[in-house]
């Protein structure tokens, strides 16, 4: 009966040590298990955050090619009207060339005929209209 109270003590001993161990174990278990989650809740924030700064800077790259396309819009709209503007100041050269030339002509017309009203007028002694 002795050696029967000695292998229950024991049994209930060692059932009470793995218990504990076993309680040990979960413990560590759950520990680790709660760093683990930890550490994914900390990388998520920081996935998060890289998002974030991402989509700004793409806001900000966004922005920017608006800003340069409106740029080159305006460009093309100013080389446009600066086109415009040449043909006009150059078709107003040649107009006024062909006056000028149109008024040398007259104007060298206009010389001969005095020209040859005051040899006239020396030669006769009157003026001759």
């Amino acid at each position: 009966m002795k050696i029967i109270i000695q292998i229950l003590f024991i049994i209930l001993f060692s059932v009470d040590l793995f218990a504990q161990s076993d309680d040990r174990d979960y413990d560590e278990e759950l520990r680790y298990q709660n760093e683990a989650i930890n550490a994914l809740k900390t990388e998520i924030s920081q996935l998060r955050l890289k998002i974030k700064t991402a989509e700004s800077r793409e806001r900000s790259a966004s922005n920017r090619i608006s800003s340069i396309d409106e740029e080159i819009s305006l460009t093309a709209k100013l080389i446009q009207s600066l086109k415009i503007e040449e043909e006009k100041t150059r078709k107003r050269i040649l107009n006024l060339k062909s006056d000028i030339l149109s008024n040398e002509n007259e104007l060298e017309t206009l010389r001969s005929r005095y020209k040859q009203r005051v040899v006239n007028s020396y030669l006769k002694g009157r003026i001759t209209i």
